[in-house]
């Protein structure tokens, strides 16, 4: 064995604690993060299942927004200017609508959606559908596919019932159809319409898409950049595969939030990893001080002594990590199964492997664990180099007082100067837009005052220090002095303390700050004695109001609108827009006029709610160019501004102007007097009282909170980790101090009792930190709710996160302050 095996092998029997700390860190990371990785990669792998059979289609024509998402509306002429490009055969418009079927009073659902959706048959029969049965529908025909008609008992002929826009209605089943080699169709159910049918369906005029097939033999890539060269801005050509119109199913959504959540969490883990890694192997580092004064002394260059520090790391590191990404696998199988039990992924999720792919993913996060750690230890291996032989053995015989770095002290004004520039950039723009930057500004002041806790801490040493002296009145003032007397020791302890506590205040207590805000303010307009809401995922359609007085039931139509001429780096935002009657929603609905009058609403203006008038610099008798949910533009004046815009849409808009620049037009609710108790609501509504609908509200979707929560508890979990190894290290270079307290009388319990009072005083003013920012950054936010000067926070984690920094200060000191029952070894 060579010299540097058997130092480092030395090293690690001798102060087993110091490897444990690192090895525990390099475990969990290098775990979770192949974890993470497996899981992404076989979600991103996860066929994409269309809800439409498009086999001979060789592109579809949509339109795009700034941001790059498809829009379903394209212009009535796009169709002719891409007839004569090259290999082209048949351009043919794809339009789409909300259509149920219903039977023994309920709607026939979808794989996974509340309701089903019907297109039109040119589109189908351009994509390759064949009559397995029966005739091409004509006037109110409807079409099927085998597994949809066999599940109904239904056969050509047949008199179908089916729910839309315009209200029930009774079909003949014209044909049961089969969709092209390759399709689809029993993915989804398969209902078709006559074109003319279709058109007359509440909505746009304008068709959501083009089909375009092509010659036989030509080359889709070829022919789709033919389509892009022709298409102007706004519009791009994709692949059959890629084009999934209607509502989005729900385990898509699903798979796409999941890989959105381990992505960020991706991100988190290695942030938090660099900081827990770094932070264990420099304080290993920093303890072989005097072995490493040896060395020096014995004439090893600096380069060298740096590259045997550095190696004695990886040496350490490296095993350590390729038995944690062993542990990945089974790790990734526990992460999926509370992923699908929360709802945050659908059952049918794929199963981890760890074959192929899987394990280069492995070799990976073993090798990034390895870089993270390296890199992270890189200060503490450049101060390995510049030990001075002599100073460091004096220093071996008492506690050098170390100063505190002025980088440090610039780094973390430089983190607090950029927490208050996201305040600035979001002040006086609305509640939503105020809680994004009270939240990220927290997310900048907590690192800042991590970084400046070597300054923070010595002013609430007085806090603790009187904590300390509950231990006795010997013990706690040694602490309260020890606190006082080493800043850097006691700012290592609290650092982690302070970013366990006050990220996941802050995480946790932002979604509840803003729910508590927009609960209130549903308490506070909703009028109505009843409301109708969707009965699942899909909204109710515009026939929902039949057979209700005009002036005892108000209608919210979801749409959309983008604020054009705005300059934003990111391009125009959709803002969420409701159409409504002017006459009949303000005695159901108290929004709280602030400016104007809602009853003027006309077909060329527009009401906004405060912040979100705010948010785009809008004034009440201005006109502004608005693009409407088909892509069309419109110059509408600002009538009105209302307060309590949480929970419900920014922007309000005429119905009718809704409903024709809308291309699928649907309900989000239905305001009712209390006069319709006899009224049956339609198939795939629930009719709630105003208690009820009250009590049931959820603002925000049980899914986002738990999402929430995973990244808030993993940075907690990494901190924990962080406080614990610090805990335990810093005991590491007291042992002089220790043998003089013993030598002098103290006795052992004396000693463990002094080790737990500092360790738990030095986390309290992590605590005391951490919740300082948390309730700085949220309280804006509460009172922009609404809510007055207190924000809502979770009280399980509030009181956990900080009883559990607690616990693990005071348990790692302790069993690093364990000493031999004679003083003299």
């Amino acid at each position: 064995m060579s010299a540097r095996l058997r130092l480092t092998a030395a090293d690690v029997r001798l102060r087993p604690g110091r490897v444990l700390a690192v090895a525990v860190a390099c475990l969990v990371t290098a775990a979770i993060l192949g974890a993470n990785g497996l899981l992404i990669a076989v979600l991103l792998e996860r066929p994409k299942v269309s809800p439409l059979g498009l086999g001979e289609v060789t592109a579809v024509v949509v339109r795009t927004s700034d941001s790059g998402a498809v829009a379903p509306a394209v212009a009535p002429d796009l169709a002719a200017r891409l007839t004569d490009v090259p290999d082209v055969r048949r351009v043919v418009e794809f339009r789409g609508r909300t259509l149920s079927v219903v039977a023994d009073g309920a709607l026939v659902a979808g794989r996974d959606r509340a309701g089903t959706w019907a297109w039109n048959w040119s589109a189908a029969e351009a994509a390759g559908y064949r009559i397995e049965a029966g005739t091409a529908p004509t006037g109110s025909d409807l079409v099927l596919d085998p597994h949809t008609a066999d599940q109904l008992g239904l056969r050509p002929g047949d008199q179908v019932e089916t729910l839309d826009g315009s209200g029930r209605t009774s079909r003949r089943l014209s044909a049961v159809v089969v969709p092209p080699a390759g399709g689809s169709a029993d993915a989804e159910p398969t209902l078709l319409l006559a074109d003319d049918q279709v058109a007359r369906l509440p909505g746009s005029t304008r068709a959501d898409a083009l089909l375009v097939t092509a010659a036989s033999g030509s080359d889709p890539m070829r022919i789709r950049s033919a389509l892009d060269a022709r298409l102007g801005d706004g519009y791009r050509a994709i692949s059959a595969e890629d084009f999934s119109p209607g509502p989005a199913s729900t385990s898509e959504q699903q798979v796409e939030a999941s890989v959105n959540l381990l992505a960020l969490l991706l991100f988190v883990l290695v942030t938090s990893a660099a900081m827990v890694l770094g932070t264990t192997l420099s304080l290993w580092i920093s303890q072989r001080g005097p072995v490493l004064a040896v060395l020096r002394a014995l004439g090893v260059s600096r380069l060298r002594l740096r590259l045997l520090v550095l190696g004695d790391a990886a040496m350490v590191v490296a095993p350590l990590a390729v038995v944690g990404v062993v542990g990945a696998v089974p790790t990734a199988w526990a992460i999926r199964t509370a992923l699908i039990q929360t709802g945050i992924l659908p059952p049918d999720a794929p199963a981890v492997r760890a074959s192929g792919a899987g394990v280069a993913i492995l070799a990976a996060a073993a090798l990034l664990t390895v870089l993270l750690a390296l890199t992270a230890s890189a200060t503490a291996v450049r101060a390995a180099g510049r030990i001075d032989a002599a100073e460091a053995l004096r220093a071996g015989t008492s506690e050098a007082k170390r100063a505190r770095p002025v980088g440090r002290l610039v780094a973390g004004l430089s983190l607090l100067a950029l927490a208050a520039a996201a305040l600035v950039a979001t002040a006086g723009k609305g509640a939503v837009l105020l809680g994004a930057g009270a939240t990220a500004s927290v997310l900048f002041v907590v690192p800042a005052l991590t970084v400046l806790s070597p300054w923070l801490a010595p002013l609430f040493v007085p806090v603790a220090g009187l904590l300390a002296r509950l231990a006795g009145r010997d013990v706690g003032r040694l602490a309260a002095a020890n606190l006082r007397h080493s800043p850097l020791r006691t700012a290592a302890i609290a650092a982690p303390a302070l970013l366990a506590v006050g990220l996941t205040t802050a995480l946790l207590g932002a979604p509840r700050t803003l729910d508590e805000g927009a609960a209130r303010q549903a308490d506070q307009r909703l009028l109505a004695a009843q409301v109708v809401v969707p009965a699942g995922t899909a909204g109710l359609p515009l026939s929902a109001t039949a057979n209700l007085p005009a002036d005892q039931a108000a209608a919210m139509i979801t749409t959309t609108v983008l604020p054009r001429n705005e300059s934003r780096y990111e391009g125009p935002v959709a803002v969420p827009a409701a159409g409504i009657d002017p006459t009949v929603l303000p005695t159901l609905l108290d929004l709280g006029i602030n400016d104007g009058d809602l009853t003027a609403l006309t077909a060329d203006t527009f009401a906004a709610g405060t912040g979100t008038a705010k948010q785009h610099g809008w004034s009440t008798g201005s006109s502004y160019q608005l693009e409407l949910a088909d892509g069309q533009s419109r110059h509408l004046r600002l009538i009105a501004t209302y307060q309590r815009e949480l929970g419900i849409a920014g922007v309000l808009l005429p119905a009718e102007l809704a409903i024709s620049h809308t291309p699928d037009p649907t309900l989000d609710m239905l305001l009712l007097t209390d006069d319709q108790h006899a009224w049956q609501p339609p198939p795939g509504a629930r009719l709630l009282d105003r208690q009820t609908y009250l009590a049931t509200l959820q603002p925000r979707q049980s899914t986002d909170n738990a999402a929430i929560l995973i990244i808030a508890l993993v940075i907690a979990g990494y901190a924990l980790i962080s406080l614990a190894n610090t805990a335990s290290l810093a005991q590491g270079d007291r042992h002089h101090q220790r043998h003089t307290l013993r030598m002098i009388g103290g006795s052992r319990h004396q000693l463990r009792r002094l080790v737990i009072t500092e360790a738990t005083g030095a986390t309290t003013i992590g605590i005391l930190l951490g919740l300082l920012a948390a309730l700085a950054g949220l309280t804006p936010l509460a009172i922009a709710a609404g809510n007055g000067p207190l924000p809502e926070l979770d009280p399980r984690w509030t009181i956990t996160v900080p009883l559990l920094c607690l616990s693990a200060a005071a348990t790692s000191a302790a069993l690093a302050a364990r000493q031999p029952r004679d003083p003299d070894q």
